[in-house]
This record gives structure tokens, C-alpha cells and sequence, in this order.
């Protein structure tokens, strides 16, 4: 079985690996694990989590890009929401 870019692709897009498999529903990971199987764009894939520059760039070509941004704004959302901010304050 090939290895899977989806940990990786993760990792570039902020998301932190342990906390998605222990936060993120096991239907949405199996649907994500299937996207990346069976996703046509390996090449652009490899390219894109090489490159130092891949921040400046969206990986639009991901089948799972939107609900991974999704993933990253909601564990970004609830970390601010965790932290207090200046004196006590929320952010």
C-alpha cells in the first residue's frame, strides 16, 4: 500500500497530526484517507509539500484542501480560545 501524503499535508497546513485523529470524527478521516488514496494529483502533491515557498500557494489541487482548512481554522479557533490574552483578557 502506497504511504499516504495526508499526514504531511497536515503538518504544512497547521494542523497538528495527533490532535486531528483524536478530535476529527473517524468517518471524515476514512473519507479523507480515501480522497488521498485515491487522488490523481500525486506529482503536484510531492511538489507542493517540498517546496519552501508552498505557504504563498494553496494547494487547490487537494481534494481534501477545504475541509483540511476547515480542520485548521477550527483546532486554530480553539487554541486562541484557550489561551487568555493580555491581563486575563480572551484574545
Amino acid at each position: 500500500m502506497k504511504r499516504l501524503r495526508l499526514g504531511r499535508m497536515l503538518v504544512a497546513l497547521g494542523v497538528d497530526p495527533r490532535r486531528y485523529a483524536a478530535l476529527v470524527p473517524a468517518e471524515v478521516i476514512a473519507r479523507h484517507q480515501a480522497r488521498c488514496r485515491g487522488c490523481r494529483c500525486t506529482g503536484a502533491c510531492e511538489r507542493w509539500l517540498r517546496d519552501p515557498r508552498r505557504r504563498l500557494d494553496a494547494p487547490r489541487f487537494c481534494p481534501n484542501y477545504p475541509s483540511l482548512v476547515r480542520c485548521a481554522a477550527h483546532f486554530a479557533l480553539a487554541t486562541r480560545r484557550r489561551r487568555p490574552g493580555v491581563a486575563g483578557r480572551p484574545l
